[in-house]
């Protein structure tokens, strides 16, 4: 599975949120843009324990049997792996991060949930996969799981 996606190509550009996709633009239209890279969902579903992806089959699963897996959610070693090797590729030397969401269905033309999930700035390199879970976990909070359910959206896009 593919963990991360680089300055994608066109067919790449499907699998990435709004701000990826906004990002990826404007490096292709010639502007400047930091170096940057997106983690996919993949990297989300591999992170995901048995439990907690039957949690997810549920709707009205939120408070009763997700919410405990949320709070344990980490990235998974392979994970882990290619994070690690995206941020030294990224920035070898060692720079911070911005961590942002730029979940698939998040600032579309249908639905925005602006401002619901959560970003993080100057995050130092050693840190970046935990804001990462950290992210994924914001997608879960009650606001967000309410704003899905009434928009009769997916728990997971």
């Amino acid at each position: 599975m593919n963990f991360i996606l680089r300055p994608p190509t066109a067919p790449e550009r499907a699998r990435l949120g709004g701000k990826a996709a906004a990002l990826a633009a404007l490096g292709e239209a010639g502007l400047p843009v930091p170096a940057w890279f997106a983690v996919t969902p993949d990297a989300f579903h591999a992170s995901l324990g048995a439990a907690a992806r039957r949690a997810l089959e549920s709707t009205t699963a939120y408070e009763n049997t997700l919410r405990p897996h949320l709070a344990a959610l980490a990235p998974a070693p392979e994970v882990l792996s290619a994070i690690a090797n995206a941020v030294r590729a990224v920035a070898p030397g060692g720079t911070r991060f911005a961590v942002r969401s730029s979940a698939v269905d998040e600032d579309g033309g249908a639905h925005s949930f602006a401002g619901q999930l959560e970003s993080f700035l100057d995050v130092p390199a050693a840190e970046v996969a935990a804001r990462v879970a950290d992210v994924w976990r914001s997608g879960f909070a009650p606001r967000v799981w309410a704003y899905r359910r009434e928009r009769c959206l997916a728990p997971v896009p």
